[in-house]
């Protein structure tokens, strides 16, 4: 799989001599590798373009900052041996605080943008090495970053995430239009890509691979991923087994999941390395979740014919106190429990209950053969939205000029009985006789 993502990086934009074919523009400056980067960078004029020709470059002390709206293109790797293309190096190898490419954001009124592409980002670390990222935006109090987009951009060995993008809020300070497409990260010490605080983000075509922590970690954003790999990630036992996943997310709204590819989340011992990742897809009170078409495989270990881990921990998707979500077909094998529902402990009014995820649909068969133990755990099939008082008018009947509003369903909890708009009036089933009772 790796082999492959890294293939079709490559193939994006090559030409028959397998490099990339640089293409002079109005703006753009080109530098070689002696050149002084924070110096070209710093004299770049806004909106214009910097691109690094082929070889090695050493970034400066701290890494090199970017601090207006710019792009920086370089050149892809070759396409038969994966050599060669515009490769970026960190000031010092393997040390802590040595980033290799540092964003800042602007005010909020004149907020920065980015786009980086074609650049190989190579950490070189032999272990974990506090904030020596890849590529980190931190914004600050005030600050903003609107459009920021990576094309064919990739980290590996980082001494942290190999992606570090923290927006302060999710309100003036959020990261907002963010892109990943066509990116790889890996063998970073850290997450393969640590995101928070984004609105309208967008990961496609990318992969995230053999990273020490999770494939991708994301906070209290609006993120859809599409077409895109998470295998083998989890080499370092974290604190929470619930929250090592190769996909993890909390308070997100919405979470989207497409077409996506999840591996080697059992626990398993392999090539040395015991991964701890459990869980495929593991969401924590997020709402708008959509999970779908995706894959979701457990190979073997170095010792049996199946994951050496095999227990309630090993779940393909598993939601927490996560609501108005639906999952569509996905295929699994080689997962004890196929999808999570989610019944967790939440306070209440100082009082510890459990909690289900509510209003979701579970939209999932199993064949047998696909080795899935137990395909639901504390799932309800159709979980429906509930009125919670005795007066079904009282901000639950749908507008009656609208004619598509016929057949909303609502669970009753005062009468402990579904209920259906007819168009007119709502109609109570009963459950028990499959009969319909007019109130």
């Amino acid at each position: 799989m790796l082999k492959r993502l890294m293939f079709i990086v490559a193939l994006s934009s090559v030409g028959g001599t397998g490099v990339r074919a640089p293409v002079a523009r109005p703006g753009m400056v080109t530098l070689a590798p002696t050149a002084d980067l924070q110096a070209a960078v710093d004299s770049t004029s806004v909106g214009a373009t910097l691109r690094l020709g082929p070889g090695i470059y050493r970034v400066p002390d701290g890494g090199l900052v970017l601090s207006r709206p710019i792009m920086i293109e370089g050149e892809t790797v070759h396409a038969d041996d994966f050599t060669g293309g515009t490769v970026l190096k960190p000031f010092a190898d393997d040390a802590a605080g040595q980033p290799i490419i540092v964003l800042r954001g602007g005010p909020s009124s004149t907020p920065t943008s980015y786009r980086l592409h074609d650049l190989t980002l190579e950490g070189g670390c032999r272990g974990h090495r506090d904030r020596s990222y890849g590529i980190t935006l931190v914004q600050e109090t005030l600050t903003r970053t609107v459009q920021l987009e990576f094309y064919r951009v990739q980290a590996h060995g980082c001494g942290d995430d190999g992606f570090h993008l923290q927006g302060h809020d999710g309100g003036a300070g959020a990261i907002v239009q963010l892109v990943m497409n066509e990116c790889l990260s890996s063998y970073n010490w850290g997450d393969g890509l640590y995101l928070s605080y984004a609105s309208v983000a967008r990961v496609e075509n990318s992969g995230f691979s053999l990273n020490l922590h999770r494939g991708a970690c994301v906070v209290g954003s609006g993120i859809g991923l599409e077409n895109t790999f998470f295998e083998s990630n989890g080499r370092a036992r974290r604190e929470d087994i619930n929250k090592d996943a190769q996909l993890y997310g909390t308070g997100c709204h919405p979470f989207t999941v497409d077409q996506c590819h999840f591996e080697n989340f059992d626990g398993a011992t392999r090539n040395g390395w015991t991964y701890f990742s459990r869980k495929g897809i593991s969401l924590w009170f997020c709402s708008g979740v959509i999970i779908g078409g995706c894959i979701f495989a457990n190979g073997r270990g170095d010792t049996e014919p199946r994951p050496v881990v095999f227990d309630r921990a090993n779940q393909a998707i598993s939601l927490n106190l996560t609501r108005d979500s639906m999952i569509l077909p996905n295929y699994l094998t080689g997962c004890f429990i196929g999808v999570h529902g989610g019944t967790e402990e939440e306070t209440v009014d100082g009082r510890v209950v459990t909690v289900a995820s509510r209003n979701t649909v579970f939209n999932q068969s199993y064949p047998p053969e696909w080795g899935v133990i137990q395909p639901f755990d504390d799932c309800g099939g159709l979980t429906l939205p509930y009125n919670a008082g005795p007066d079904l008018s009282a901000n639950t009947t749908p507008d009656t000029l609208h004619s598509n509003a016929e057949g909303t369903i609502m669970w009753d909890r005062f009468r402990k009985v579904p209920i259906l708009w007819n168009g007119r009036s709502w109609v109570k089933v009963l459950t028990d006789t499959v009969t319909l009772v007019r109130p």
